[in-house]
């Protein structure tokens, strides 16, 4: 039953984001583009796959702070969460961020005093979209430094 409700549910998000999808060339680049974000709702495997070997290289949680080399994941989620109040909002200011990291950017001031400023990676658009949406739609741990 909960695997048919499941297949049930995945093909109405797939019609829904195909009804956005037509409607969006009729739209401004602007709304076009903020659409795009939502396309990989119905499966968020391709973002993890590419989370895990893109971004846990650096932000993969170590022992202590001190070896870290750059802030964890549930810290980098709820700064762009309180701040975006959007998942649109959220996954913008993530992909700007990625593509383009600049220190007057950046939101987390004591990430950027103890890491500095991530180096750009010349990750794809596509690719950073697909991240922003795994990286919203999960929670990510603590590290048990952060408890002590």
């Amino acid at each position: 039953m909960k695997k048919q409700l499941f297949t049930i549910s995945a093909i109405v998000i797939a019609a829904v984001s195909l009804s956005f999808c037509s409607e969006s060339t009729a739209k401004n680049e602007d709304e076009s583009t903020k659409e795009t974000y939502t396309e990989t709702l119905v499966d968020n495997s391709e973002g993890k796959e590419l989370f895990e070997s893109k971004c846990l290289v650096c932000h993969k949680i170590q022992d202590t702070q001190e070896t870290m080399l750059a802030p964890p994941f549930a810290h980098i989620k709820k700064k762009y969460s309180k701040v975006n109040s959007s998942k649109e909002d959220f996954i913008e200011a993530f992909t700007s961020f990625v593509a383009n990291p600049q220190e007057d950017d950046a939101m987390m001031f004591g990430a950027l005093k103890q890491f500095k400023v991530m180096p750009n990676m010349g990750y794809d658009k596509a690719e950073m979209v697909k991240i922003a949406n795994y990286v919203y739609d999960n929670e990510f741990p603590e590290p048990t430094w952060c408890n002590k």
